[in-house]
């Protein structure tokens, strides 16, 4: 993975990224691509390929981005991974998402350009930061002969960040899935589940 910062400026940043991997699989030939949805309250995994045999390796690369504007920031990234078999063809899968933020109270998102990837929150008052988000994402696990399905998430969320330590998140998630992404056969097609959470992150 590759990362560079045309601006990095305290309240002004421009990310961009890169990576590539390689790998080969074991002596089963074998690799299996699931996902749950945005939420993992669940462990069920609408998008599966199940088994896929004779494979040798597997190629993966992805491209990333994200911006900050003072209290408002966007980032996102995309993904395709190839299956190289032997005997049989060759799927390929892709999935991106796309994440923005406000922060209500005047915050701006710190970036380290060290490891190209963004820190804590420092409230700037005393009753802490509030930060408005929403993001979409989607995965396509079908791809000729594979119907591991395509789903997609929508997901709304509000961060109270009480100090840089304490942050408590609250989030609304709809998922939307197509009649392959059944879990293999074990759910209904085209289930759209809704996930409401809440959760209490401490960091030290």
């Amino acid at each position: 993975r590759l990362t560079f910062a045309p601006i990095n400026q305290k309240t002004r940043t421009l990310h961009l990224g890169g990576a590539v991997s390689y790998r080969e699989t074991d002596n089963t030939d074998t690799v299996n691509f699931d996902s749950r949805p945005e939420s993992h309250l669940t462990d069920l995994k609408y998008v599966d390929t199940g088994t896929l045999a004779q494979v040798q390796n597997t190629l993966r690369f992805g491209v990333e981005a994200a911006a900050v504007w003072g209290p408002l920031s966007l980032q996102g990234e995309y993904i395709r991974t190839q299956a190289e078999r032997s005997r049989l063809d060759n799927p390929a899968f892709d999935g991106w998402y796309l994440y923005g933020s406000w922060f209500v109270t005047g915050e701006s998102r710190r970036y380290k350009h060290k490891g190209g990837k963004f820190g804590g929150i420092k409230p700037r008052s005393k009753y802490g930061a509030l930060e408005l988000a929403a993001r979409f994402s989607t995965l396509d696990l079908s791809d000729g002969l594979v119907t591991g399905g395509v789903a997609s998430n929508v997901t709304f969320g509000v961060n109270w960040y009480l100090n840089p330590n304490v942050r408590l998140m609250a989030n609304y998630v709809m998922i939307d899935n197509d009649a392959d992404a059944d879990a293999n056969g074990t759910v209904l097609p085209s289930d759209d589940p809704e996930a409401y959470q809440v959760r209490l992150q401490i960091h030290y």
